[in-house]
């Protein structure tokens, strides 16, 4: 289950990114302090932008990770995830991936990700959830489209 994340996720939300393994897997990889993270989420929350924050939970109602969709001006809506280091390899990554891509066809969008090329983990992933790699221009990142 997918719910849009809230002031209260604010703590999750700033561990699971801040983590060694999830930030070493991300194309920002510069230190976030807690102040920045703040005006980020509340950014996100308060004003009206192309993003949009989520919490996935299993069937419980436990928080395993979220998930970021920036929409750009061209059609596409871009993903990013984190999956709790407690929870990695056990293939929730690639359903929270799933259902970003439904929230995103649904506004009729392209899903896309940019993943960091050493980020191996995250490629499987959203190649499970069926992208495809359509662009290895960059050095940092390859693009993968989804089907």
């Amino acid at each position: 289950m997918l719910r849009r994340a809230t002031i209260d996720d604010l703590n999750r939300l700033f561990e699971w990114r801040t983590e060694k393994t999830a930030k070493a897997g991300s194309l920002s990889t510069e230190d976030i302090t807690w102040e920045d993270h703040v005006q980020w989420l509340s950014e996100r929350l308060i004003l009206m932008h192309n993003e949009s924050i989520w919490i996935a939970e299993d069937e419980d109602g436990s928080p395993y990770g979220s998930g970021r969709i920036m929409i750009t001006d061209d059609g596409i809506g871009l993903i990013s995830v984190v999956v709790d280091q407690l929870c990695r390899s056990r293939g929730l990554g690639t359903k929270l991936i799933g259902l970003l891509v439904e929230k995103i066809c649904k506004m009729n969008r392209v899903p896309v990700a940019r993943i960091v090329r050493a980020n191996h983990s995250s490629r499987r992933a959203f190649e499970s959830a069926g992208f495809q790699e359509v662009d290895s221009a960059s050095d940092a990142y390859i693009e993968m489209r989804w089907r």
